[in-house]
């Protein structure tokens, strides 16, 4: 089933300090490469984590499940409340994208950079988004242009 998703509708609002944090992780998106399981536990905050296979295969493991992770056209959108484990297959490594995808979905114009640094280096974060050879004019909405229209600086 094919979905149309349109933006004409969107009202941008200043949201409360209630929905702000509600907002703050609200959605993760990445460049990442793994050659050994990686164990995430569950966030005590919301938050989605957005991503597609770029190359390798293996498994998504979840408390109730699994699901085998393989490059193609499905993209995978995670609740961050639940633990899960990545497991590449045996000598393969799991490289995942979500830069693309949102950057395909959305477009230039809705992407604002960001990392969860100290957690994460920044640096990881933009060598991903250069990876993807983004025009020129896109790149610089996304590393600040974006962010000083939307806050008005």
């Amino acid at each position: 089933m094919v979905m149309a998703i349109s933006f004409d509708r969107l009202h941008l609002v200043e949201p409360s300090p209630e929905a702000r944090r509600l907002l703050w992780h609200v959605l993760s998106v990445g460049v990442v490469s793994r050659d050994e399981p990686e164990r995430h536990e569950a966030h005590d905050k919301p938050g989605a984590f957005l991503f597609w296979m770029v190359s390798g295969q293996g498994t998504l493991k979840f408390k109730n499940g699994s699901f085998p992770l393989r490059t193609g056209p499905r993209c995978w959108l995670l609740d961050l409340r639940h633990p899960r484990v990545y497991v590449p297959a045996p000598g393969r490594k799991l490289v995942t994208n979500g830069l693309r995808y949102a950057y395909d979905f959305m477009g230039p114009d809705r992407l604002l950079f960001a990392s969860d640094r100290p957690w994460v280096n920044s640096k990881e974060i933009l060598d991903g988004l250069r990876s993807l050879g983004l025009p020129a004019a896109d790149e610089t909405k996304i590393l600040g242009a974006n962010a000083r229209s939307l806050f008005r600086l």
